[in-house]
């Protein structure tokens, strides 16, 4: 699935349209995407050159608000230390280790960590994993685990930190062995480090299966507060691919938990998906589906936080594939710098009943800067043609923009004289737009884009 795809599908209702401004927990469009475990490459073992990217590589999409890092898969180790494996980006094996630990030392990382966050985004580290067993054998033990998780990850010190200085966002469990009691109290005690602490904010999210309740996660959620829940709709009888069956799609009962039961009445429950078919044994869902899907659990369900993916590098690898393109064009206005996506997009087709005749509604994204402020513009280019006809005649270019300004909507519209689509080729004039067989001009001196190349 192309993150690109997924954003176009969710535009709509802007969800993870919203570039470069801090994360909001709030939100209902957030999205979320786990890497460190090189997902891709574990189903293409030849594809080398589509293996996981460094972590400030997926930090330059804008449509990324929180990544957790995965995974903090061993509790105890050497020295009473925990261990993490980030698969091929670092491991104990291929990075040393602190000595008398089994910590890798991944302190490379602190400087893409803090351009992640930089860009809004928050970076948590995710305990657990498919193959992480973890569990605690009294209250104290799993207070003590919390010193050491905020000393070695989050606001503390400690001379063995995995990611050196970079001081990371919070935590994320994915416990799917073991069991959580006492789990609470782990939780508890960071929540606790962070008040002490003050200012800086740190979150704790979860990554239960989707059956409800969850069989290792089920108990903790009802004990302690979590600011967001990625529930994993997929590789269960209640994924996605079932969402139209009524007896398996159970977010109704996870948005029930969160309004009549969780400890944090305003937490935000995510669907969570695979982000290509081989990220997963079932639940995977096109991003055209999952779009739909999200913005009508979004309108059901005040609870609903976002979107969440498995994981960033089969979302890319199957984004090569797509006709995709980015590029930054500067000075279209003075002071202003304005960063444009082309993104494949996704024909809707709808009759018109009083015209009596077909209306072909083809949408791009904008994000348009201005300074240090962000928002987004949703450029909707519709095409008419005759009923009786399936080619399109000139008729008129009309460009509505929806301008999100932080909370602050604006709407205004733009009109143009012609457009011409006549077999893939198609004007904006007015020195404006020429998009012919794959190449594309913006006047004016600016930019150029031939045969996939930009000067």
């Amino acid at each position: 699935m192309s993150l690109f795809r997924l954003a176009a599908a969710l535009s709509a209702l802007c969800i993870a349209a919203i570039p470069a401004v801090a994360f909001d927990n709030s939100r209902s469009d957030n999205l979320a995407v786990y890497w460190g475990q090189n997902s891709y490459g574990a189903t293409h073992l030849s594809d080398v050159a589509n293996w996981q990217k460094p972590i400030d590589y997926y930090c330059q999409d804008d449509t990324i608000n929180a990544i957790p890092i995965a995974f903090l898969n061993v509790f105890q180790s050497t020295g009473g230390f925990p261990s993490i494996n980030l698969a091929s980006t670092c491991n104990t094996d291929d990075n040393g280790v602190f000595a008398g630990t089994s910590l890798p030392n991944c302190t490379f990382l602190a400087s893409a960590i803090e351009y992640c966050q930089s860009r809004g985004k928050i970076v948590t580290i995710s305990l657990g994993g498919a193959t992480g067993a973890a569990s605690f054998t009294s209250a104290g033990q799993a207070t003590a685990f919390g010193d050491t998780i905020w000393d070695l990850f989050l606001g503390g010190d400690s001379q063995f930190r995995p990611f050196g200085g970079a001081v990371l966002d919070g935590i994320d469990l994915d416990i799917e062995g073991g069991n959580t009691v006492f789990f609470d109290s782990f939780i508890g005690r960071i929540r606790q480090l962070a008040s002490i602490a003050g200012g800086k904010r740190y979150y704790v999210t979860a990554a239960p299966q989707c059956p409800y309740p969850d069989a290792y996660l089920g108990t903790v959620l009802n004990l302690a507060s979590f600011d967001a829940v990625y529930v994993q709709f997929y590789n269960n009888w209640c994924g996605l691919q079932n969402y139209n069956n009524i007896w398996a799609w159970d977010f109704a009962s996870w948005d029930t938990w969160a309004k009549s039961t969780s400890v944090n009445p305003n937490v935000k429950i995510y669907i969570g998906a695979p982000a290509s078919s081989t990220a997963a044994g079932s639940g995977y869902v096109d991003a055209t589906t999952l779009g739909n899907i999200a913005i009508q659990q979004r309108g059901n369900y005040s609870s609903f936080g976002g979107v969440m993916l498995w994981d960033a590098s089969q979302a890319y690898a199957s984004q090569e594939s797509d006709q995709t393109w980015q590029w930054r064009i500067h000075n279209i206005e003075p002071g202003y710098c304005l960063y444009y996506r082309f993104i494949n997009f996704d024909a809707f087709l709808f009759y018109d009943h009083a015209d009596h005749r077909h209306v072909h509604s083809y949408s791009f994204i904008y994000s348009h800067f201005f300074h240090r402020h962000c928002y987004s513009l949703h450029l909707h280019l519709h095409m008419f043609s005759e009923h009786a006809d399936a080619s399109f005649y000139p008729h008129f270019c009309h460009r509505h923009f929806n301008s999100f300004f932080y909370s602050h909507i604006d709407s205004y519209d733009i009109d143009f004289a012609k457009l011409f689509f006549d077999q893939g080729v198609f004007h904006l004039d007015q020195g404006i737009l020429h998009l012919d067989q794959g190449i594309f001009h913006l006047d004016q001196g600016v930019f150029h884009l031939n045969q996939g190349k930009h000067d």
